[in-house]
């Protein structure tokens, strides 16, 4: 019987989700893979840390002057 992981994830600022879900060996260590490849990353907001989907990082890199 195959084990399958599913990993969620949810943009804690525009509230996007997105899985990833892959066939796994039974008690292999967890692997965590960023949907389509993309990094997801935290980012700071409001004096917190908010773990932030590609558009939302974007949108809140600071601009060049």
């Amino acid at each position: 019987m195959p084990v399958y992981q599913t990993n969620l994830w949810v943009c804690e600022i525009c509230g996007d989700t997105q899985s990833t879900s892959e066939e796994t060996e039974p008690y292999s260590d967890p692997v965590v893979r960023p949907p389509d490849g993309i990094e997801w990353e935290y980012v700071a907001k409001d004096g917190k840390e908010l773990l932030a989907c590609p558009a939302c990082q974007d949108a809140l890199k600071p601009t060049e002057q």
